[in-house]
């Protein structure tokens, strides 16, 4: 009777111990995903000045930790997708689709 209470509580363990890891990993992939101001100017292939620029100038979205500025990885890509223009083809055939709508 007492080991099948053991057994019962040390499942109940284990299960909490792996929800704490799952939980953990989950953070930890969050904090993989952030970067700071130098590997962000890395990311954008741009100056560790125009960062903190652009970030005074709210021009790109960040998180401020104790001081310290953070940037998710996909608002950087958003970022970068933002800054895009479309080259001539693309103008071409976006007048062309217009123009057959009108």
């Amino acid at each position: 009777m007492e080991n099948e209470i053991f057994k019962k509580q040390s499942s109940y363990g284990n299960k909490n111990r792996l929800k704490n890891k799952n939980k953990e990993e989950h953070e930890l992939g969050n904090m993989q995903e952030m970067l700071t101001v130098k590997e962000a100017s890395k990311f954008l292939h741009i100056s560790v000045n125009s960062v903190y620029n652009m970030v005074y100038e709210s021009r790109i979205s960040f998180y401020k930790l104790k001081g310290k500025i953070l940037f998710k990885r996909h608002d950087l890509l958003d970022f970068l997708e933002s800054c895009r223009r479309p080259s001539a083809a693309e103008h071409i055939a976006n007048k062309g689709i217009l123009n057959n709508i009108h």
